[in-house]
């Protein structure tokens, strides 16, 4: 193995059993960093106040957000497969309800522990505990992986808490949504480009990240962001003279690599981990922080697939859409809410979550 970044596919999320438990659950691969993308020498939230946090290993809070849930669903899947008992219907993920306590780490696992609060003919719930050893591991140099060992170290406090709901799948009665996607709503500035035209998201979406990156000279690219293509549709004319709650980010995306048919779960969590990139600092430019950034930061994150979990399956080459909208900010806080849109317009999850955003302090500069 070089020492080249890897860009990894679904495998970012693989989980595997902790060595002697039955209810614990650990990630093979680092997670995501965007420092990791960055010009040597410019910081992920480059805040002029007074801080003791370090962002040298600091990760994406959207990696954790998908591996918890979905190592609730691998031990729903293995106890569907011991009882044996005749199912109707693939019992999917509902939701997910995550709170984030303390930032993780990339250079050790996670480790999930699941428990079982509630299980039924068609809906179950799982509580996930994430936590991280007390001391960083050795990265295998050949495969890029912890060594499965690592998790059973001793743990430090949780670092992030989820209820992940499960439904089974079921005809639908009725199939009612507002009466136009964004594919129709957004169909002349949709219709300037491919969507392979439109730029990348910026590895940190906040202004004076994004000056310093351009004056270091770094080609856009994907980086090493894990699972997706994601493009960032331009709506600077559409927003520039409506009030923030009023305003639309789009963000088209698709697997990189593909994902399993056959793990309609996989696909959901991709969704999830898709509509929590970067929510929270483009709204820090929209309120005019980009230049004076002080910090921000999830605290609680749900996310609710509205449709049966086949239906969240991504196949084919078609784009998805992604369309975030702030409709509160007060407290130092936002709401953002996101609606995942499928490529032939149909309105499959949202996600919902509550973070904080603030610019700097100058009494603690």
């Amino acid at each position: 193995m070089t020492d080249t970044p890897v860009r990894l596919g679904y495998e970012a999320f693989e989980v595997i059993k902790v060595p002697g438990s039955t209810v614990q659950y650990a990630s093979r691969h680092p997670a995501w960093r965007p420092g990791a993308d960055l010009p040597p020498g410019v910081e992920e939230q480059p805040t002029k106040t007074k801080t003791k946090k370090s962002t040298t290993t600091g990760v994406f809070g959207g990696v954790v957000y998908a591996q918890a849930p979905l190592a609730a669903a691998r031990a729903i899947e293995l106890e569907e497969r011991q009882t044996q008992a005749p199912r109707k219907g693939y019992m999917g993920i509902h939701s997910i309800q995550g709170v984030f306590t303390v930032a993780g780490h990339s250079d050790r696992p996670f480790v999930h522990e699941v428990t079982a609060m509630h299980t039924g003919k068609s809906f179950a719930t799982r509580l996930v505990q994430t936590r991280q050893p007390k001391t960083p591991s050795v990265i295998d140099p050949e495969t890029g992986t912890f060594n499965p060992s690592d998790a059973t170290k001793e743990l430090n406090g949780v670092c992030f808490t989820c209820l992940t709901t499960f439904k089974r799948s079921m005809p639908s009665p009725d199939d009612i949504q507002e009466k136009q996607s964004p594919q129709a709503r957004f169909a002349n500035i949709l219709a300037k480009k491919r969507p392979q035209e439109w730029q990348r998201p910026y590895i940190v979406h906040i202004d004076s990240v994004q000056e310093q990156v351009v004056r270091s000279g770094q080609k856009p690219g994907p980086g090493t962001f894990p699972v997706l293509e994601m493009y960032r549709v331009d709506l600077s004319d559409y927003n520039k003279d409506k009030a923030v709650p009023e305003r639309r980010e789009l963000l088209l995306y698709r697997p990189y690599e593909p994902i399993p048919q056959n793990d309609p779960n996989g696909h959901i969590v991709c969704h999830a981990f898709e509509a929590d990139r970067n929510g929270l600092t483009m709204l820090g430019c929209h309120l005019g922080y980009g230049n004076r950034w002080g910090r921000a930061a999830s605290l609680s994150y749900a996310f609710y697939v509205h449709v049966n979990a086949e239906e969240a399956v991504m196949s084919g080459d078609g784009w998805w859409i992604q369309e975030a909208s702030w409709p509160r900010v007060a407290a130092g806080r936002c709401t953002m809410v996101s609606k995942i849109w499928s490529p032939e317009g149909k309105h499959v999850a949202s996600g919902y979550q509550d973070g904080m955003v603030v610019p700097e302090d100058p009494s603690k500069l």
